[in-house]
């Protein structure tokens, strides 16, 4: 099979540049013009002015961000006609606002993987549709008092991971210091034992940051300097270790402001899943 030259047209919904054939090349975009070898290599020969310059030096590397080749534009025009297609495809064409969007380093909320390898123990994020650990040692995407704790974070989760084998830290940077949750296998059991053997701790005073208010493991909490707190329209709510937050607060304070304005007037509202209370706060004010 001999070379092509290819356009790409469109993104389809993984975000994947397509061709006028359909067929779909990760990290391209529309404008871009492709050779595809024979053996299936893409190489790009002329980028479209709708590619964006990733940030981060491991993009495409890494699988913790997937579209930072795009521009705000094409991104922001990408993320919306997902939800219309989505829509249409049930016969629906409701009005879709515009994208709300997050500045760069505004993520609160990580996850880190943790894995021991023969070459030692890798920490960071995982590559896209991938078990293989990516080593990061700086994320342009989190906010920057929760980069600033990503050495200790990476302590900490190394240091479970050499005692199990692999750990996942979810780190949140709450209203008053960091909470890090720690997970790890549940140990297999011995023949002839019928006792569970407690589970590996690291050593979390050793490594802890100052502002690493809490570590727990397993749901166990191991150290706390204070109770890690959220705040909902000025309500501080407490945060169980590992808990779903909104991974930015400009999300969180748009999908607020839609509620608000989906309820109106209204009195008498329900949340019938209100988690922590991102919305069930500042609807309170209003309505009961």
């Amino acid at each position: 099979m001999t070379a092509e030259t290819l356009a790409i047209l469109s993104l389809d919904d993984d975000g994947h540049g397509r061709t006028a054939s359909g067929e779909a090349f990760p990290m391209t975009v529309p404008g871009d013009r492709v050779v595809v070898d024979g053996d299936g290599r893409v190489t790009l020969i002329d980028p479209s002015p709708q590619r964006a310059t990733p940030p981060c030096p491991l993009f495409g590397q890494c699988g913790g961000c997937s579209h930072q080749h795009l521009s705000d534009t094409l991104y922001a025009d990408w993320m919306v006609g997902r939800v219309e297609r989505a829509f249409a495809r049930k016969g629906l064409t409701p009005p879709i606002k515009d994208l709300v969007r997050s500045p760069l380093a505004a993520r609160r909320r990580v996850t880190l993987t943790a894995e021991r390898t023969g070459e030692g123990i890798r920490v960071g994020y995982t590559q896209s549709r991938s078990h293989t650990v990516v080593d990061v040692t700086q994320c342009p995407a989190m906010a920057p008092p929760l980069a600033a704790c990503l050495p200790a974070l990476r302590t900490l989760a190394a240091d479970a991971a050499g005692a199990s084998g692999s750990a996942r830290l979810t780190a949140t940077l709450c209203a008053n210091g960091v909470d890090a949750a720690l997970t790890t296998p549940k140990p297999k059991p011995k023949k002839g034992r019928t006792k569970r053997r407690p589970d590996a701790r690291p050593p979390p005073l050793a490594t802890a940051s100052d502002a690493i208010i809490r570590i727990a493991l397993n749901g166990e909490t191991l150290l706390q300097r204070d109770t890690p707190v959220v705040r909902f329209d000025g309500v501080d709510v407490p945060l169980p270790p590992g808990a779903f937050l909104q991974a930015t607060r400009e999300g969180e304070d748009g999908l607020i402001k839609a509620v608000r304005e989906g309820v109106g007037t209204a009195l008498r509202v329900a949340d019938c899943f209100s988690g922590l209370g991102t919305f069930a706060a500042p609807l309170s004010r209003t309505a009961s």
